[in-house]
Protein backbone atom coordinates (compact mmCIF):
# COMPACT_ATOMS: atom_id res chain seq x y z
CA UNK A 1 0.00 0.00 0.00
CA UNK A 2 2.78 2.35 0.78
CA UNK A 3 4.31 1.88 -2.64
CA UNK A 4 1.09 2.82 -4.40
CA UNK A 5 0.84 6.05 -2.42
CA UNK A 6 4.48 6.89 -3.23
CA UNK A 7 3.96 6.31 -6.91
CA UNK A 8 0.88 8.46 -6.92
CA UNK A 9 2.73 11.19 -5.07
CA UNK A 10 5.66 11.07 -7.54
CA UNK A 11 3.47 11.21 -10.60
CA UNK A 12 1.40 14.12 -9.31
CA UNK A 13 4.32 16.22 -8.18
CA UNK A 14 5.14 19.26 -10.24
CA UNK A 15 8.47 19.55 -11.88
CA UNK A 16 10.22 22.44 -10.22
CA UNK A 17 13.48 22.25 -12.09
CA UNK A 18 13.68 23.17 -15.71
CA UNK A 19 15.91 21.16 -17.98
CA UNK A 20 18.12 23.34 -20.11
CA UNK A 21 18.24 22.20 -23.68
CA UNK A 22 20.92 23.58 -25.91
CA UNK A 23 20.44 23.16 -29.59
CA UNK A 24 23.50 23.14 -31.83
CA UNK A 25 23.03 25.07 -35.03
CA UNK A 26 24.39 22.23 -37.17
CA UNK A 27 21.98 19.73 -35.67
CA UNK A 28 18.98 21.97 -35.41
CA UNK A 29 15.96 19.95 -36.47
CA UNK A 30 14.04 23.12 -37.14
CA UNK A 31 16.41 24.01 -39.96
CA UNK A 32 14.50 23.08 -43.14
CA UNK A 33 17.59 22.83 -45.38
CA UNK A 34 19.27 20.37 -43.02
CA UNK A 35 16.12 18.30 -42.83
CA UNK A 36 15.93 18.23 -46.60
CA UNK A 37 19.57 17.14 -46.88
CA UNK A 38 19.03 14.35 -44.34
CA UNK A 39 15.98 13.17 -46.25
CA UNK A 40 17.90 13.25 -49.55
CA UNK A 41 20.83 11.28 -48.13
CA UNK A 42 18.50 8.71 -46.58
CA UNK A 43 16.60 8.35 -49.86
CA UNK A 44 19.85 8.05 -51.82
CA UNK A 45 21.20 5.34 -49.52
CA UNK A 46 17.98 3.36 -49.65
CA UNK A 47 17.81 3.68 -53.45
CA UNK A 48 21.21 1.97 -53.94
CA UNK A 49 20.72 -1.76 -54.49
CA UNK A 50 22.41 -4.01 -51.94
CA UNK A 51 24.39 -5.86 -54.63
CA UNK A 52 26.17 -2.59 -55.55
CA UNK A 53 27.21 -2.11 -51.93
CA UNK A 54 28.40 -5.72 -51.85
CA UNK A 55 30.42 -5.21 -55.04
CA UNK A 56 31.99 -2.04 -53.58
CA UNK A 57 32.99 -3.92 -50.42
CA UNK A 58 34.46 -6.78 -52.47
CA UNK A 59 36.43 -4.31 -54.63
CA UNK A 60 37.78 -2.59 -51.53
CA UNK A 61 38.87 -5.93 -50.06
CA UNK A 62 40.48 -6.99 -53.35
CA UNK A 63 42.31 -3.69 -53.64
CA UNK A 64 43.67 -3.99 -50.12
CA UNK A 65 44.67 -7.62 -50.65
CA UNK A 66 46.39 -6.89 -53.97
CA UNK A 67 48.36 -4.06 -52.38
CA UNK A 68 49.50 -6.40 -49.61
CA UNK A 69 50.43 -9.10 -52.15
CA UNK A 70 52.51 -6.68 -54.25
CA UNK A 71 54.32 -5.42 -51.16
CA UNK A 72 55.02 -8.94 -49.92
CA UNK A 73 56.33 -9.99 -53.35
CA UNK A 74 58.80 -7.13 -53.44
CA UNK A 75 59.95 -7.99 -49.92
CA UNK A 76 60.33 -11.62 -50.98
CA UNK A 77 62.50 -10.62 -53.95
CA UNK A 78 64.70 -8.45 -51.74
CA UNK A 79 65.00 -11.25 -49.19
CA UNK A 80 65.90 -13.85 -51.81
CA UNK A 81 68.57 -11.55 -53.29
CA UNK A 82 70.01 -11.04 -49.82
CA UNK A 83 69.93 -14.80 -49.24
CA UNK A 84 71.80 -15.44 -52.52
CA UNK A 85 74.41 -12.83 -51.59
CA UNK A 86 74.87 -14.33 -48.13
CA UNK A 87 75.08 -17.87 -49.55
CA UNK A 88 77.80 -16.83 -52.01
CA UNK A 89 79.75 -15.11 -49.22
CA UNK A 90 79.49 -18.27 -47.12
CA UNK A 91 80.77 -20.35 -50.04
CA UNK A 92 83.77 -18.03 -50.49
CA UNK A 93 84.52 -18.25 -46.77
CA UNK A 94 84.27 -22.06 -46.84
CA UNK A 95 86.78 -22.22 -49.71
CA UNK A 96 89.11 -19.91 -47.78
CA UNK A 97 88.75 -22.11 -44.68
CA UNK A 98 89.56 -25.17 -46.79
CA UNK A 99 92.72 -23.52 -48.13
CA UNK A 100 93.75 -22.49 -44.62
CA UNK A 101 93.14 -26.04 -43.37
CA UNK A 102 95.35 -27.42 -46.17
CA UNK A 103 98.08 -24.91 -45.30
CA UNK A 104 97.88 -25.81 -41.59
CA UNK A 105 98.19 -29.54 -42.41
CA UNK A 106 101.22 -28.87 -44.62
CA UNK A 107 102.84 -26.69 -41.95
CA UNK A 108 102.40 -29.34 -39.28
CA UNK A 109 103.30 -32.42 -41.38
CA UNK A 110 105.65 -31.38 -44.23
CA UNK A 111 109.26 -30.74 -43.04
CA UNK A 112 110.23 -28.61 -46.05
CA UNK A 113 107.23 -26.31 -45.49
CA UNK A 114 108.08 -26.05 -41.78
CA UNK A 115 111.66 -25.07 -42.66
CA UNK A 116 110.64 -22.44 -45.24
CA UNK A 117 108.16 -20.89 -42.82
CA UNK A 118 110.75 -20.85 -40.03
CA UNK A 119 113.28 -19.14 -42.35
CA UNK A 120 110.87 -16.56 -43.82
CA UNK A 121 108.68 -15.64 -40.87
CA UNK A 122 110.94 -16.27 -37.89
CA UNK A 123 114.34 -15.49 -39.47
CA UNK A 124 115.87 -18.83 -38.40
CA UNK A 125 118.99 -20.28 -40.08
CA UNK A 126 120.81 -23.61 -39.98
CA UNK A 127 124.08 -23.84 -38.11
CA UNK A 128 126.08 -24.38 -41.33
CA UNK A 129 124.45 -21.45 -43.21
CA UNK A 130 126.46 -18.29 -43.90
CA UNK A 131 124.49 -15.19 -43.01
CA UNK A 132 125.20 -12.00 -44.96
CA UNK A 133 123.40 -9.07 -43.37
CA UNK A 134 121.99 -6.61 -45.86
CA UNK A 135 120.33 -3.35 -45.01
CA UNK A 136 117.41 -2.16 -46.94
CA UNK A 137 117.51 1.15 -48.78
CA UNK A 138 114.88 2.53 -46.40
CA UNK A 139 117.21 2.23 -43.39
CA UNK A 140 120.20 3.88 -45.08
CA UNK A 141 118.49 7.20 -45.69
CA UNK A 142 119.50 9.09 -48.85
CA UNK A 143 121.71 7.03 -51.13
CA UNK A 144 123.47 8.60 -54.09
CA UNK A 145 124.12 6.20 -56.88
CA UNK A 146 125.95 8.78 -59.04
CA UNK A 147 129.80 8.52 -59.42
Amino acid sequence: MKTIDNRYWLSNQQIKQRIAVQVFPAFDTHNPSLTNVCILVRNWLTSIPSWIILVMIILAVLGTASTAIVRLRSELQISSQQYQRTASEIEVLRRGNGLLGTEIRRMTNDPSTIESVARSRLGMVRPNDIVVPTESVEHLGMVSLAR
